[in-house]
């Protein structure tokens, strides 16, 4: 089920941003990656402001959470690393 969800979640880089009316991914990623940052002690991550803009900040955030988890740092959140925000894990 884990997989399935994750990719139904859509594929997120620098440029997105939240629409009104839409559901607001870049703002959940953001918050996500703060929690987890915080909980992991990823500082980059930590001190992620969740501002709905997926900017230089949230990529380097991103980065930082793939590279902990020996994930392809390329600071585009796609199934793997909503996978480890959501379920802790790539798969």
């Amino acid at each position: 089920w884990q997989e399935i969800l994750m990719n139904k979640l859509p594929t997120l880089q620098q440029g997105a941003t939240d629409k009104a009316g839409q559901v607001f991914f870049v703002h959940r990623l953001q918050a996500l990656l703060a929690c987890y940052g915080q909980i992991n002690h990823i500082v980059a991550a930590a001190c992620q402001p969740v501002t709905g803009t997926f900017d230089a900040p949230t990529t380097v955030a991103v980065k930082a959470v793939q590279a902990s988890k020996k994930l392809t740092a390329d600071g585009i959140c796609g199934p793997a690393t909503w996978g480890v925000l959501i379920a802790g894990s790539a798969t």
